[in-house]
């Protein structure tokens, strides 16, 4: 992999992707619950990508979310990368209960991000 460091190493600035994963993940969650004609508020449940618990944490402060409105097994499991949401969902589905309104938020490599409200009917 090039690179401009010296010794050869690959190098991920960790304070950015944390900074911008929190930032964008609460703003495309927020652009799909509008999408979805509702609110973060109106949201029963918020499930998102499980990279590691402080950037949970900061999505809950950030967008003043209830603790037990955000789902969160990453004790459990660790960053299973692109399985941590479908994971929580097998781990929650049964709970669920029909026509409540989940939010999901993701990023991944290369800074992408992604999310989308549906219900369970």
């Amino acid at each position: 992999v090039p690179n401009s460091r010296e010794n050869g190493t690959i190098f991920m600035d960790g304070r950015k992707v944390f900074t911008k994963a929190v930032k964008q993940m609460s703003k495309i969650l927020e652009r799909s619950c509008t999408n979805a004609g509702t609110s973060l508020s109106e949201l029963d449940l918020i499930v998102p990508h499980q990279a590691n618990q402080r950037i949970i944490d900061a999505i809950v402060s950030r967008n003043s979310l209830p603790e037990e409105k955000v789902f969160s097994n990453i004790k459990n499991y660790g960053n299973t990368s692109s399985n941590t949401i479908p994971i929580c969902l097998e781990e929650i589905w049964e709970d669920i209960q029909e026509n409540e309104k989940i939010g999901l938020c993701a990023f991944g490599g290369g800074f992408t991000f992604g999310a989308t409200v549906l219900s369970k009917s």
